[in-house]
């Protein structure tokens, strides 16, 4: 247990609280910290709480909302290791298609920018389709934490496509939502229009 690790005694911290009724009124091992239930958070409202269990941080803070509001903030020790750079992330959408693989292709010889696509394939930790904007973008989001600039390259060219439903979600329809996005989530969006230069020009600024 961290608290035996770091040996963070009563001199350091006061108490733990559990959401488990089996562990309320007993002791944690080692250190001998007395358990209460997590509403005593709202009854002291100590400045800060340190997570043992960061693992669950979303769903504790949902529990934990009216101490949150009261000004209490967790301390979060461990988490996953993420590597935070300088570089411009770019997301392409639709990567497989002609015009979406050339400009990765072209962006990806640049080694000051990160480049990401995303393909209609299920099994793709990029899936992102035209029907499921905003799920799909939200766990990219997830992933990659901060898009800088978005190429979408989904569009039907061929004007005979039997599918007219399709061809309004992916033409019309797509970039109106990619827009409301670019406000929601601060990137700067570029939307394939004629010629990949159009693309490649607008890159430049």
């Amino acid at each position: 247990m961290l608290s035996n690790y770091c040996i963070l005694s009563k001199q350091l911290l006061d108490y733990v609280v559990d959401d488990s009724p089996f562990k309320q009124g007993l002791y944690t091992p080692g250190m001998h910290l007395l358990i209460y239930p997590s509403d005593k958070l709202d009854q002291d409202k100590p400045d800060y709480a340190l997570l043992f269990a960061w693992s669950f941080l979303d769903e504790i803070k949902k529990r934990n909302k009216q101490y949150l509001k009261n000004g209490g903030k967790f301390i979060v020790p461990l988490q996953k290791l993420k590597l935070f750079n300088m570089k411009n992330t770019i997301l392409i959408l639709g990567k497989n298609g002609m015009v979406g693989n050339a400009t990765y292709k072209y962006l990806d010889l640049n080694q000051s920018l990160n480049v990401y696509g995303t393909t209609r394939k299920s099994q793709s930790q990029l899936k992102f389709s035209a029907n499921k904007v905003e799920d799909d973008f939200r766990k990219i989001i997830k992933k990659y934490e901060k898009i800088n600039y978005v190429i979408n390259c989904i569009g039907i060219k061929n004007l005979d496509h039997t599918d007219k439903k399709q061809m309004t979600e992916a033409n019309s329809l797509l970039p109106k939502k990619l827009d409301t996005l670019a406000n929601k989530y601060k990137f700067r969006l570029y939307i394939y229009q004629l010629t990949l230069s159009f693309i490649l020009l607008h890159l430049s600024y």
